[in-house]
């Protein structure tokens, strides 16, 4: 026997779990110890304020950048309004005076490039312009032949020694929202005439279709008599500005880095306008909004929501300050905003926690094993006298080994006794039985024992052979006898069933693991029924189902029957009857109905056909689980079509064929009731003797 320690009520299984409880316990108190002192909380923060710090680090470096090197334009402006204000109608001349002003403007911001557009429009969609481009500002040489002319006329190219760009156009055409730059700060200035108060930072665009997306920061631009002449301003292309925010800043290897967003008011979304790297766009999508979750607010961390998220993500949230109080643009913030996985940013956190979990494991193994080890050895006796006692259960009254535990040794002692009360009882139990002379045997079967315990006489009852008693002495044996009994129940009766050439009435209850059941032979009583319902539900002269018995095989056929198959209801009526009973006597005239019934029966004999007698000379067949209406239609059509070439010899020599009418009704279904079925076949056949004997006729409904 094998010791079973995992069911709740064996002494393995309590003295293990007491042992893993104290364990659970004790490893409890110390996480709790842990989480209440703060030790996991305070790493928690120290994450945090490490995050903070880095992404608070490099926003000040991009702010710096951004406010006191990009827009310190102020050292260039003087100079450039002085010489446009020298030749206020020439663009071109103008554009060519600034040309080594730009340059060295150029220079000195470390900017991808510096603009000016004049507002003397000349045409109907573009604007004078001088644009330059440096793709790489930090490497800057003496010369200009790192620099590219984007906008502006070519001779000042040819006068720089600068070539054009690939993109290069004579003047400036706005196109979608590229117009914003040159129009906002062209407008904020009819309200201001200092040009740093007004100026604007826009959003990444591209200039023209095939251009670069870049961000741009322009000031409006007054000549030397204050009148707003056009924009001066810089360019950082998205590719220099990735360079400026390396995502090695805040984890080595793998890390998600930077995402500038912007808002256009305070309770606008937080839309993404640059991203750093490829892996953040699979988890943030630049045309979903950021949805921060606060998870410290003092120190800018938040959690974030976005569909695309594949996992948890942090991020440090910074706003940049870009604009002055009271300026036009002030409610538009940008922010820079750094992102790390949670299992990076809380690895430290994670790995307390995981070594709390897994000093938790170890204990428990440890403890399910100790405990197993000393519970088994201290029930090994007990299982060793419950396997003794399983296997010598059958051999009546045994003594017991001793096995040097008191408590068990007086146990084992009164089981053997009361093993051998109930030895006897059983004895007894079969003797009453079988004074009794009743054909009934009993048995009882337990689910966690194999051998079936049954009465004297039991296996004689249901006719089983010597050989396979011992078979079926086993429980799987006996379950398989079982089946084998309940495989035919007797209709209208409960709990009868049909074995061989008997009728067994086999009742049984279950109580916790034990079922008990008693089995008698009712032959005798069901033959006597079975006698009684012949009387009952058949007709006399033709041995057929009569009216009512006809009508309850019917109706138990329509629920039982397959309602995808096809059914019909066939209503027949013997024709001739009269004048053969009027010319030969109702004894020839039976004689005829005889030979229609052997008729009708031929016709029954496929796929489960009932067939009643209803009166006299009406006869019902229903047809049940046909694959098809045309398929029975030639069934039945062809039935006819034998009548014709059937005969039957009368006393004075005649021969007759047997000749029917009949009146077939479709049946879809159940939702017709029975007398209905009868009224419409009926009309069918009514039809049918309308237009003369040996037809049948279909019933249309409608």
């Amino acid at each position: 026997m094998k010791q079973r320690f995992y069911e709740k009520n064996s002494i393995v299984f309590r003295l293990t779990a007491l042992i893993l409880v104290i364990i659970f316990l004790q490893t409890a108190l110390l996480t709790f110890s842990m989480i209440g002192g703060g030790v996991l909380a305070q790493g928690k923060l120290n994450a945090y304020q490490n995050f903070y710090e880095k992404v608070s680090g490099r926003k000040n470096y991009l702010e710096r950048e951004m406010k006191n090197r990009w827009t310190n334009l102020d050292p260039f402006t003087a100079a450039i309004s002085e010489k446009i204000s020298e030749s206020p109608d020439d663009s071109d001349q103008i554009l060519h005076l600034v040309s080594e002003d730009l340059i060295f403007m150029l220079r000195s911001t470390q900017t991808t490039g510096v603009f000016l557009i004049l507002a003397d429009k000349t045409g109907e969609s573009s604007y004078p312009a001088l644009h330059f481009r440096d793709y790489d500002p930090l490497t800057n040489g003496n010369s200009s032949n790192d620099i590219y002319l984007l906008m502006g006329p070519d001779s000042v190219g040819e006068e720089q020694r600068i070539p054009l760009d690939q993109t290069w156009s004579y003047r400036y055409r706005p196109a979608g929202e590229s117009h914003l730059f040159f129009e906002r700060p062209m407008r904020a200035a009819a309200d201001c005439e200092r040009a740093s108060l007004v100026g604007y930072w826009s959003p990444p665009f591209h200039l023209t279709e095939k251009d670069l997306p870049i961000i741009t920061y322009s000031i409006p631009l007054f000549d030397e008599d204050k009148n707003l002449r056009g924009i001066l301003g810089v360019e950082v292309t998205l590719n220099y500005l990735v360079s400026l925010l390396p995502k090695t800043d805040l984890q080595p290897k793998d890390g998600l880095g930077y995402v500038l967003v912007y808002q256009e008011k305070p309770d606008s979304p937080m839309m993404p306008i640059l991203f750093t790297g490829a892996l953040q766009k699979r988890f943030l999508s630049a045309d979903e909004p950021l949805i921060p979750l606060t998870a410290d607010e003092n120190l800018n961390i938040y959690r974030l929501f976005n569909e695309q998220n594949k996992e948890s993500l942090y991020s440090c949230i910074m706003p940049i300050s870009l604009y002055r109080n009271n300026t036009p643009y002030e409610e538009e913030t940008w922010s820079l905003v750094g992102l790390m996985r949670e299992d990076n940013l809380l690895s430290y956190v994670h790995r307390i926690q995981y070594i709390i979990m897994g000093a938790l494991l170890v204990a428990l193994v440890l403890g399910t094993a100790g405990g197993l080890y000393f519970s088994n050895r201290f029930t090994r006796p007990i299982v060793r006298l419950a396997g003794f006692v399983r296997e010598k259960k059958n051999e009546g009254f045994l003594p017991m080994d001793k096995t040097g535990l008191l408590e068990v040794d007086e146990l084992a002692a009164a089981m053997a006794e009361a093993n051998k009360d109930r030895m006897e009882a059983a004895s007894r139990l079969s003797r009453i039985i079988g004074l009794l002379d009743v054909p009934i045997g009993a048995f009882e079967l337990r689910d966690d024992q194999d051998q079936v315990f049954v009465t004297e006489g039991f296996y004689d009852l249901l006719s089983i052979p010597v050989d396979q008693i011992e078979f079926h002495d086993s429980r799987e044996g006996f379950l398989a006898l079982l089946e084998q009994v309940t495989r035919n129940p007797e209709p209208e009766e409960t709990h009868i069933y049909k074995v061989g050439d008997r009728w067994i009435k086999y009742t049984s209850v279950r109580d916790g693991n034990i079922i008990q059941g008693i089995m008698q032979d009712v032959t005798p009583e069901m033959k006597e029924k079975q006698a009684i319902r012949k009387d009952r539900d058949l007709d006399p002269l033709t041995g057929l189902l009569n009216r009512k018995a006809f009508q309850y095989q019917v109706e138990r056929a329509r629920v039982e029957s397959d309602s995808s198959c096809c059914q019909a209801l066939l209503m027949v009526d013997l024709d001739n009857l009269k004048p053969i009973n009027d010319t030969y006597g109702h004894q020839w005239g039976d004689q005829y109905i005889l030979e229609s019934v052997r008729e009708l029966k031929a016709l029954a004999e496929r796929n489960n056909t009932i067939l009643g007698r209803r009166s006299g000379d009406e006869f019902l067949l229903f047809f049940r689980d046909w694959d098809s209406k045309e398929e029975l239609s030639e069934y039945v059509a062809g039935f006819f079509a034998h009548l014709t070439e059937s005969r039957f010899l009368f006393p004075d020599g005649e021969r007759l064929p047997v000749s029917m009418s009949g009146g077939l009704l479709w049946l879809d279904g159940n939702t017709l009731s029975y007398d209905e079925i009868l009224h419409y076949a009926d009309e069918a056949l009514y039809q049918s003797k309308r237009k003369g004997k040996g037809i049948w006729t279909i019933h249309e409904r409608t």
